[in-house]
């Protein structure tokens, strides 16, 4: 993923976030335990195609990096 493709996705989900009044995303990289997370009603849980369908989705490349998606978005929301 070139750099300003990866700076789209990070402006896109703290658009997201703000639309939907969302103080933070939150991403647990354990499927069963963010599945179990209790969402407060100012986060948003970040989630991959791959923990609801036989797919690879977001690919391995972009999976490693989810914490650090949420750690960005969260810089630019303030948190």
């Amino acid at each position: 993923m070139k750099p300003e493709v990866y700076e789209s996705l990070v402006n896109l989900c703290t658009d997201i976030c703000r639309r939907n009044c969302k103080k933070r995303p939150v991403w647990i990289a354990d499927r069963g335990e963010a599945l179990r997370y209790k969402v407060k009603s100012d986060e948003m849980l970040l989630t991959v195609h791959r923990w609801f369908a036989r797919k690879s989705c977001p690919g391995n490349w972009l999976f490693e990096r989810m914490g650090s998606l949420a750690d960005e978005v969260n810089c630019k929301l303030g948190v």
